[in-house]
């Protein structure tokens, strides 16, 4: 269990540490549960993902499918943030 394990390293050791973790999920299948508010992290490297609104699951997808069909409105204006470019 991963607790916002990234959310206070900088690009390069976050690079560093999700580059570790992957490796060690593909080389021994271990599975990996990421607790985060980083949506573009989690984006890149979850299979699939729960989103947590006020304390509940509102919405539990495949990753893809819930960045391009997000069904609960939380879940579709978390997308749409994580989305907008920068700047």
């Amino acid at each position: 269990i991963g607790d916002e394990i990234t959310s206070a390293l900088d690009n390069v050791n976050r690079r560093e540490v999700l580059e570790t973790l992957r490796r060690v999920h593909d080389e021994t299948g271990l599975a990996i549960l990421f607790l985060s508010h980083d949506l573009a992290v989690m984006r890149a490297f979850c299979e699939s993902m729960a989103v947590l609104h006020d304390g509940q699951i509102v919405e539990r997808q495949e990753t893809r499918r819930l960045f391009t069909l997000p069904e609960h409105p939380y879940t579709r204006r978390l997308v749409e943030l994580t989305l907008l470019p920068l700047g």
